[in-house]
């Protein structure tokens, strides 16, 4: 056994010995295969756009999150069509500023520690090359929700809904006073003053009444495709990946030349072979 065990150290350090003199040996064949595939990849800057990158939350009590999702995908689709005269009139925004946008991408934004858990909001986000857009592209993805056939008849089932909810609570509201001022009348009346506990039940249920009501009432202020919970940031400086770039074009000219020397080697050693 431990014969065995010193002849596989010695392989083991022969093998190393073998890579370091490979490389060693081709070590300029390398840098130079490396310095090329830097060169072009820094070489993008003067090729490629620059753009900005930025990301709004956003949430809906009228549509649920896929629908969200599923609409902003549509309006991609329109963007990579190049319909931007039917997406001009469905945003509201003129077709000079959406040539701008390279890309909209949707999703929901789940919690960190529980990635089966989502926390009830839609991230969007924007890829463009003029950063003004943001300011208005918010309201733009609005309006086109808006005249979604499928969104207009949720939001109006949605006011209606409450709406109903509200009206039922009003008479709700109006029932518990009309009891409350009848307990006070005739408790007056016998002379009995002992109704702190009826009085106190009342005025439970009707603050609860009135809760529910502001609740409703605060649904229907944001009867809207979405609300905005965070807008986009309208960075001043364009993202650039020109070190990305110039790092895997230098690691993939490096891969091919390491592969190109040793297909080399191995028709080198399959000929002397034959020989």
């Amino acid at each position: 056994m431990t014969e065995e065990k010193r002849n596989d150290e010695i392989d083991l350090i022969e093998l190393f010995l073998n890579i370091y003199i490979f490389f060693k040996k081709h070590f300029w064949f390398f840098t130079i295969a490396v310095v090329i595939g830097a060169i072009l990849g820094y070489s993008t800057k003067f090729f490629s756009k620059e753009h900005y990158e930025s990301s709004s939350l956003i949430n809906s009590y009228t549509v649920s999150d896929n629908i969200l999702i599923q609409q902003i995908d549509n309006i991609q689709s329109i963007i990579s069509d190049n319909n931007k005269r039917y997406l001009s009139e469905r945003m509201e925004i003129d077709t000079v500023s959406l040539a701008s946008i390279n890309s909209l991408e949707a999703e929901i934004v789940y919690d960190e520690k529980d990635d089966k858990k989502s926390l009830g909001f839609v991230k969007v986000t924007a890829n463009v090359t003029n950063n003004e857009i943001l300011k208005f592209l918010n309201q733009g993805i609005s309006n086109y929700l808006e005249k979604e056939p499928f969104v207009q008849n949720e939001i109006s089932l949605f006011v209606e809904n409450n709406q109903n909810l509200i009206d039922e609570i009003d008479k709700q509201i109006t029932k518990i006073e009309a009891l409350q001022d009848k307990l006070i009348h005739t408790a007056q009346s016998k002379g009995d003053v002992n109704i702190y506990n009826d009085q106190n039940s009342f005025q439970n249920e009707l603050l609860g009444l009135i809760k529910e009501k502001q609740s409703r009432e605060k649904f229907l202020r944001f009867a809207t495709p979405y609300r905005i919970i965070q807008d986009f940031t309208i960075y001043q400086k364009p993202i650039r990946k020109t070190k990305t770039y110039t790092f895997i074009s230098a690691f993939a000219f490096f891969m091919l030349a390491l592969f190109y020397l040793i297909i080399r080697n191995i028709n080198k050693t399959i000929k002397e072979k034959r020989a």
